[in-house]
């Protein structure tokens, strides 16, 4: 697991998504998860990590996946903690 996929994880973890039983190419969705409480994940992420987005920019959420995740922030200008710089 990579640091980020690991900082992702603990996120979901913080919002009672049991993360054990996810791939890392897993549809959350398709597995129960309401879209609602990713898209909170995916804020909580951009917040906590400083992550740079086009304001009107939806990708965001269409992210299903632990895989599309990383992908989202390995892709935009984000510092976590010296794991992406």
């Amino acid at each position: 697991m990579n640091p980020i996929e690991a900082k992702i994880r603990e996120i979901l973890i913080q919002a009672d998504i049991q993360v054990d039983d996810i791939g890392v190419h897993d549809d959350m969705t398709q597995m129960g998860l309401n879209s609602l409480t990713l898209v909170k994940s995916m804020v909580d992420i951009i917040n906590l990590h400083q992550l740079e987005i086009d304001e009107d920019s939806v990708e965001f959420y269409n992210i299903k996946t632990i895989q599309h995740m990383v992908d989202f922030v390995s892709e935009s200008s984000v510092k976590l903690e010296g794991v992406v710089e």
